[in-house]
């Protein structure tokens, strides 16, 4: 048992892309040292069971529509959501104080001003995707974010202009 235990400190980077995952169970957090990973490709609904030291976690490409944190929240510093099927921010809030870069490109958001409202709780973040979700199609969509967003450094993979140059 002792020689299980330690297997799971050993890994610091984990990928299990493409591999048809369709949930993830608590052992998921027996990887206590782990730092970042991967379930790109696969098919989940929900997020959960996160190991407590993640800072990089990149779930494209699923059909997500849920995340739960049980317990400690991890310090991600990168979250990457894209090509699921999330309908609000609401939904990665746990990790707003520690987020400095999100994609939740292509999912289902809908609303600017909703997205404004929680990404108000994200004091850190400097990169931010939104491409490809209907709230991106609004008019004035990039001047309303990086007015409302001043911290950011790209959107939508676009750098933000120097507001010192722009006079």
């Amino acid at each position: 048992r002792r020689d299980e235990e330690f297997i799971f400190t050993f890994f610091r980077d984990l990928s299990l892309k493409n591999s048809d995952i369709t949930l993830i169970d608590k052992g998921l957090k027996r990887f206590v040292e782990l730092q970042e990973l991967n379930l790109s490709g696969n098919l989940l609904h929900t997020l959960h069971s996160l190991p407590k030291n993640l800072v990089v976690l990149n779930a494209y490409a699923n059909h997500i529509t849920t995340i739960k944190v049980n317990g400690e929240t991890p310090p991600l510093l990168h979250l990457g959501l894209g090509y699921n099927e999330l309908r609000s921010l609401d939904q990665v809030l746990p990790f707003a104080e520690t987020l400095i870069s999100l994609d939740i490109s292509f999912n289902h958001l809908c609303s600017l001003s909703e997205a404004c409202r929680h990404l108000a709780f994200f004091p850190r973040l400097k990169y931010l995707y939104l491409v490809g979700n209907p709230l991106a199609l609004a008019k004035h969509y990039r001047a309303a974010i990086v007015a409302r967003f001043p911290q950011l450094e790209v959107l939508d993979g676009v750098p933000c202009e120097d507001k010192s140059t722009e006079e």
